[in-house]
């Protein structure tokens, strides 16, 4: 399910509090970065939970598919820890 207005509008406002780096965007292209990526993944979701392996398509949750999803894209921005990184 897509995110609602409000919840777009919290996570552009976090993602500019948490930003160290400078950006040549202003606030509302960060906001429509937001709703580019949520609208990015609501239609494009039947795609992926089809590209997953038979045996966790069927075996998991909604939910577990998408707190897979965010654990493999924190790891490729250098966010995701796991026990095995020492």
């Amino acid at each position: 399910m897509a995110l609602s207005d409000e919840d777009r509008r919290r996570v552009a406002a976090q993602w500019m509090r948490d930003n160290t780096a400078p950006i040549a965007a202003a606030r509302a292209a960060v906001l429509g970065a937001v709703v580019a990526i949520d609208d990015w993944i609501e239609a494009n979701q039947a795609t992926l939970v089809t590209a997953l392996p038979a045996a966790f398509r069927t075996g998991t949750t909604p939910g577990q598919k998408a707190d897979l999803f965010a654990d493999v894209l924190a790891r490729r921005a250098g966010r995701h820890r796991a026990e095995e990184d020492g």
